[in-house]
């Protein structure tokens, strides 16, 4: 929530905040040993795209593979549904995906104060 004297908020800004996306995936034994990578976009309600990232996976082991894609500044310009869509990939082909997820949000001013409190 923003102070009530707050400035309006810029169309694409965004709160310096670190956030992450966290993606696992099982593998089953042929799937091992592969090159894989996962993209992420972050889409503005608007539709534009805010960030792309392409993360690349240490070599998988037993029990799958886990990304973890961290950003700087978590987007409050626009109120509405920030997209989150992943891809997964080996060697640049799509083998699972788009899927996404959703963030609402919506920026509040807070109300003037109705009275002094003693």
């Amino acid at each position: 929530m923003l102070p009530q004297d707050a400035p309006e908020v810029p169309h694409n800004g965004l709160i310096p905040r670190e956030w992450a996306v966290f993606a696992k995936f099982d593998l089953d034994a042929e799937e091992e040993g592969k090159k894989y990578s996962l993209s992420v976009d972050i889409v503005w309600p608007d539709g534009i795209l805010l960030n792309r990232s392409i993360i690349h996976a240490p070599q998988p082991k037993e029990g799958g593979i886990a990304f973890i894609a961290r950003m700087q500044g978590f987007p409050m310009g626009q109120d509405g549904l920030v997209k989150v869509i992943q891809t997964l990939m080996i060697d640049e082909t799509v083998v699972f995906g788009p899927f996404e997820l959703g963030i609402r949000v919506r920026v509040e001013k807070s109300l003037p104060p109705t009275g002094i409190a003693i």
